[in-house]
């Protein structure tokens, strides 16, 4: 038995990952199973099954795993309404997340377990333990208060994400419709607030990309001891899938493809860039892998049906992803770092992306990433890496140095375990 114990809540299930927060989640166990006695609690739609359970317990060594229940529709609504809209204490996805019952639950949890630290997964589960003594750690993620300048720019960005899931149809197509814009104004605003508050009460915040660690001391200068930042690894580990066949003209993608930057990222790709690939290459063939593909990408998908193939959720996506010369990540707005490119560019699949997809990495354009500033650059990116054999080797085989430099995993597990004790001299 350790002689340390850990409360560890997460927003969702995290096995199998089939997004990128969720393999940072499943990351952080990694570096913690042989240090702490870990003790886990997921909200989630419906409890996962037994026999996942299992294996996540035996895969993370975890101790406990407990099934967390958020209120009922109408009790939640009637919180959001009178916490969120009436007297602005909480956001909205706080609101959501909120139970009362819940909240008595971790206290007992507490009195039960005394562990040596609380880690808790984004302000919707932080919310829970913001008044607790014990010492606790917030995964902040990233800035989501800044993702809302650019919702409330583009109509047509599902503003749920993912909770869309979540909910029942008709209440994803009213907040997305009617009350939109005087939810995303509000929920901007108490965002940010509770990120602040939430910084200050915790005794330490994490977030994956350095930019958003800066970007967050500039505007709060005040919390600059507070928050820290660990890249995310990327590390896949593959076994003899290094000499798999490519087929000729492939693209991959992968990602929650109800996210909202996923979504509208793959939508205009599709609807841009897509069509003048194929002008110049009929046989060219992009792979999506994901689950919750939303209607207006299928839709899309379908007009070319001989060229695109939708997935969905695969276990094991490196299969694929392998076989072909490439992977696109057309991002567009969002913040935080994109696991999709560590996890392709360690295996040494060459990366098309936009400045915005390669912020937060210390990469170079075209030396072990390609970085398309505009539609123009992005069909000249592929081209290049598909009809460029000895380039496109260069990029992937850079690629994977990179990750093994910057993104290497004993370093990360030794920052991350430094960040979980009470004083220690952490990289910032």
């Amino acid at each position: 038995m350790k002689n340390k114990k850990i409360i560890f809540v997460a927003t969702r299930f995290p096995y199998p990952s089939s997004s990128g927060r969720e393999k940072t989640l499943l990351e952080y166990l990694e570096y913690i199973k042989y240090e702490y006695d870990v003790y886990f609690y997921y909200f989630d739609k419906i409890q996962a099954s037994k026999n996942k359970t299992n294996k996540f317990k035996n895969l993370f060594n975890i101790s406990e795993v407990h099934f967390m229940k958020t209120s009922s529709l109408k009790k939640s609504f009637l919180y959001t309404i009178y916490t969120s809209f009436i007297f602005g204490k909480k956001s909205i996805q706080e609101s959501i997340f909120w139970n009362k019952d819940v909240h008595n639950f971790f206290q007992n949890e507490i009195l039960r377990i005394k562990p040596n630290v609380i880690f808790t997964d984004m302000i919707r589960t932080a919310q829970y333990f913001e008044d607790s003594k014990i010492f606790k750690v917030f995964d902040m993620d990233d800035v989501i208060s800044k993702r809302y300048e650019y919702l409330l720019k583009h109509k047509e960005s599902n503003i749920l994400g993912y909770f869309s899931d979540k909910l029942p149809k008709f209440v994803n197509l009213f907040i997305n419709t009617i009350l939109r814009k005087l939810i995303l104004l509000n929920e901007s605003k108490l965002v940010k607030k509770r990120e602040v508050e939430l910084v200050k009460k915790y005794d330490k915040t994490l977030l994956v990309s350095p930019v958003e660690r800066n970007y967050f001391i500039e505007e709060f200068p005040s919390c600059r001891d507070k928050v820290f930042a660990i890249l995310p690894s990327g590390n896949i580990v593959v076994n003899n899938k290094v000499n798999v066949e490519k087929i000729d003209y492939s693209i991959s993608f992968m990602g929650l493809l109800n996210v909202p930057h996923n979504e509208k990222g793959l939508i205009y790709f599709i609807e841009n860039i897509f069509p003048i690939l194929k002008q110049k290459i009929p046989l060219i063939h992009l792979y999506i892998i994901g689950k919750n593909a939303t209607a207006n990408l299928q839709k899309l998908c379908n007009l070319h049906n001989n060229n695109i193939t939708l997935t969905g959720f695969l276990e094991d996506p490196t299969e694929l992803i392998l076989k072909t010369q490439l992977l696109i990540a057309p991002v567009y707005f969002g913040t935080g770092i994109k696991i999709k490119i560590l996890e392709s560019m360690s295996i040494g699949i060459p990366i098309v992306t936009t400045p915005i997809g390669a912020e937060g990495l210390i990469v170079e354009d075209k030396k072990n990433i390609m970085i398309s500033k505009n539609d123009k650059e992005f069909v000249e990116n592929v081209l290049i890496i598909f009809n460029d054999k000895i380039f496109r080797d260069m990029i992937g085989n850079n690629g994977q140095e990179y990750i093994n430099i910057h993104h290497n995993p004993l370093q990360l597990k030794k920052q991350f375990l430094n960040l979980l004790e009470i004083t220690n001299e952490n990289t910032k």
